[in-house]
This record gives C-alpha cells, sequence and structure tokens, in this order.
C-alpha cells in the first residue's frame, strides 16, 4: 500500500469514525452522563488534550477505529454522588438514544454531504447506448445503438450514474429488468431483459457486459496525458503528447476502444503505432498483468486526455440552497435502503461473499475517488458514511445494533441480562465482527 493510499485511507476512516463517536459524545452530553475519554485510534495515545468538563480527547497510535468512554460504575469504581452521570443508571430511552446517535450521526454526515454535491452541481453523461454485443440480452430484447435509457424499473434516470446505481440493486435477483428507452427518432418504447440470479457469484459485476452493451463514447484522438514510472508504456518509449493511433494494425477511435483491448491482452505482445511532432512511430509492448477481484486484466501504464463530450450529453444539474437539503435527505434514504437490501442479500446468499471487501478496497476506492475530483471524493465518504451507519445497526453483540436490541429484550423481560450472559454475547459478537473482517481481509488479498 503505498503512502498516498494509506493517507486517503486514513483520513476518511478518521472523518467517519470522528463522526461516529462525535454522535455519542453528544447525546451522552445531553442526557447527563460524563465522558471520559474520546479516541481517534486504539492502544496507546500519542497526542491527548483534557477540556474543562474533564473528558481526555485522543489521538491512539492504531488508527483503526475509535471509541467514547463513559462514567460506568459497572466497569469502574464510582463514587455514590457521581452515580447519576453513569451511563449505566440512565433510563432505557436515553441510552438508547446514545446509541442510536452514533449511526444517525453518519446519515447527517451522508446527507449533509450529499447535499453539498447538489448545492455545487452534480455533473454527469447521458446513458446513451453505444456498441452492443451480438446475441446478448441486450440485441436479442431489442436495445439498439443511439437509444437513450430514460428509466429502469419504472424509476427515471439522468445519468449513467443513476443506471449503475439501479443495476447495483438488481445483482442477486431473478426475473426481469424492465427498460423505459427512448429512441433516435424520440420514440419511447419499453423493453423487458430477463435475468435470473443476476452477477450473484461475480466478485466484481460488470452491469453492461452482462447485458451486453457498452455506453457512447465520442471518437477523439487518443493523446496521452501521463506516462507512468517503470510501466510497459514508460519501457516502450511512449511520452506525454503521444497520439496514439493503432494496435496491432487496428486503427483506435478513441480511449474507451484502447482500453478494452489492453484489458484483454495482459502477458500479450501488442504493437502500438503513435505520432509524435508529425512524425510515426511504432513500440513492442508486452501488457502488464494485474488481478482485481480475482480477475485477470491487461494494463501498459498510461492516462489520455480527456475527452470533450458534445454538450448535449453532459448533464449538469445545479440546486439551489433548500432543494440540495432536500436531494441530501433524499439520497440519504436511498442510500440506506441499498445499503441494507445489499446486507439482506450477501445474509442471505443471493450475492456471493466474495463481494465483501476490506480495508485495502476501500483505501483503493479512496484513493481514486480522491483523484477523480472533490465531488467524487464527497460522494465516496458520503456513501460509506451511510454504510458504517446501517452497519452499526445490526444486531450483533458489540455494536451499536446489539446493544440497542439487549436494552430492548431487558424492556421486555422487565430485568437485567445476567452478567456471564452479557460476557458471553460480547465474545460471541467479537467472534461475528473478527470474522467478517477476516473473510473481508482475505477477499482483498484474493481479488
Amino acid at each position: 500500500m503505498s503512502l498516498q493510499v494509506l493517507f486517503y485511507f486514513l483520513l476518511t476512516l478518521s472523518i467517519l469514525v470522528f463522526v461516529h463517536e462525535l454522535g455519542h459524545y453528544y447525546l451522552a452530553r445531553c442526557c447527563g452522563v460524563k465522558v471520559l475519554s474520546f479516541s481517534i485510534g486504539f492502544g496507546k495515545p500519542i497526542l491527548s488534550i483534557s477540556d474543562n468538563n474533564g473528558t481526555k480527547w485522543l489521538f491512539s497510535i492504531i488508527p483503526f477505529g475509535g471509541y467514547v468512554k463513559m462514567l460506568d460504575d459497572r466497569n469502574q469504581d464510582v463514587n455514590i454522588d457521581q452515580r447519576k452521570y453513569c451511563f449505566n443508571h440512565k433510563s432505557k430511552l436515553q441510552k438508547s438514544l446514545i446509541l442510536f446517535a452514533g449511526p444517525f450521526a453518519n446519515f447527517l454526515l451522508g446527507c449533509f454531504l450529499y447535499s453539498v454535491i447538489a448545492f455545487i452541481g452534480i455533473d454527469g453523461k447521458a446513458p446513451l447506448i453505444g456498441s452492443i454485443e451480438e446475441r446478448s440480452p441486450a440485441k436479442i430484447y431489442g436495445l439498439k445503438s443511439g437509444d437513450i435509457i430514460h428509466s429502469i424499473d419504472s424509476i427515471a434516470i439522468e445519468t449513467q450514474y443513476d443506471l449503475s446505481i439501479r443495476l447495483a440493486e438488481r445483482i442477486g435477483d431473478t426475473g426481469f429488468i424492465s427498460f423505459e428507452i427512448k429512441s433516435e427518432d424520440s420514440i419511447f418504447r419499453n423493453i423487458k431483459i430477463p435475468i435470473k440470479n443476476w452477477l450473484r457469484d461475480e466478485r466484481s459485476p460488470d452491469f453492461y457486459k452482462s447485458l451486453g452493451f457498452n455506453f457512447f463514447v465520442p471518437d477523439a484522438p487518443i493523446i496521452i496525458d501521463e506516462v507512468f514510472e517503470s510501466s510497459p508504456a514508460s519501457q516502450g518509449g511512449l511520452q506525454t503528447g503521444d497520439i496514439l493511433l493503432s494496435v496491432n494494425n487496428q486503427s483506435l477511435k478513441n480511449w474507451t476502444q484502447l482500453v478494452e483491448i489492453i484489458r484483454k491482452s495482459p502477458n500479450k505482445k501488442l504493437d502500438i503505432y503513435y505520432e509524435r511532432g508529425g512524425e510515426k512511430f511504432s513500440s513492442a509492448l508486452i501488457v502488464e498483468s494485474n488481478f482485481y477481484n480475482g480477475n485477470e486484466y491487461g494494463s501498459i501504464g498510461v492516462s489520455s486526455i480527456p475527452v470533450q463530450w458534445p454538450e448535449e450529453l453532459i448533464i449538469h444539474k445545479k440546486y439551489s440552497f433548500i432543494s440540495s437539503l432536500n436531494y441530501g435527505i433524499t439520497k440519504t434514504k436511498e442510500m440506506i435502503q441499498f445499503t441494507t437490501m445489499s446486507i439482506y442479500k450477501l445474509i442471505s446468499g443471493a450475492i456471493s461473499s466474495s463481494s465483501l471487501s476490506g480495508p485495502i478496497t476501500i483505501a483503493k476506492y479512496a484513493t481514486s475517488s480522491a483523484q477523480s475530483g472533490f465531488t467524487f471524493y464527497l460522494g465516496f465518504l458520503a456513501l460509506l458514511s451511510i454504510s458504517l451507519g446501517v452497519l452499526n445497526l445490526l444486531p450483533i453483540p458489540m455494536l451499536d445494533g446489539g446493544q440497542l436490541l439487549i436494552i430492548f429484550i431487558e424492556g421486555i423481560i422487565g430485568r437485567s441480562i445476567p452478567e456471564n450472559i452479557l460476557i458471553y454475547l460480547q465474545q460471541l459478537g467479537l467472534f461475528i465482527i473478527l470474522s467478517i473482517m477476516a473473510l473481508a481481509i482475505f477477499n482483498d488479498f484474493t481479488g
């Protein structure tokens, strides 16, 4: 893991943990609970500041998580006059609110970030169909090049990103995906593509390849923007500003075509023809082999200058202050539903457990989203924050949801659960959490 990837991972994790624990801290203070410490990370503190309320604000050496430690006479000696400030002496409602405040703070962060994105302005590309593969579901059921997808499953969409989110919701499903299509002559029609356990066992599902189509990409010269150090392109002599013309005598029309050729050619030799300063040259490259989520793909280590898209295919929406707040609330609600459904499908087996990602994958996504631009990173952070909130509400002992369940059960039975059972439940919860983390990390290394 490079220093850049590590930096963005720790930055992202620290923001999410701080917001989550701040929710617990704020409600604890509102309910009259004494907070002893607020820590980002675990283990030995490397930075400690005490405030006027007696709370120690810590930054600890192991940065994978955090905690808020409250006064509690079940695990520490407390004077009689201080018991009213103990978490365990508060009402069930107060304890529930304190526990729920952490995930709720993550939802609020997601809502705030989506509102900021909407206020800044949302850019996207129209879902215009480009090429369609022969004998693919898209071809068989009537999708045509030049069509624009107007809605999916009766939900209107405007951008390619909207379509990706809606298709992600259908992973593991059996039935039909319904599309409303606007053709080139502005006539609307409906098509249904049948699916069965759709992409259930795919570690890195490719929605569009599965359906058999690609989005339109305008033809434009492929001009190299950057050549990565020690890459096949660098070793082959390619430089910034070179115009790529063909690969193995196949003329290149756009960047997407080149990427598709290279991805399918790991460890293969490619003859690249290019133009530099008005002269034409050739270079033989051996494509580098990479693996992601168990799939092998090729790369040569170059990036291209962005293509200028036709204005009519660029969707730009800028919201007013009030409208952006409404967008943030709506988007947060959608992402809560999406995350909840994804977890249900994972538990029920509709989605393969191999799709579960760990810290390495999160770190890579954090870095790539940050490099893609400020709003991309905000969107990734919002989604991750909402996902963290939902995960913490799962009824697993040691998580907020598990503790809320215990309070609910105690309210039903009218007495506290015995200490020995609570210890067993905590051990069970720890085992479940560690097992999930181990699987996620395993998937990171085998992906």
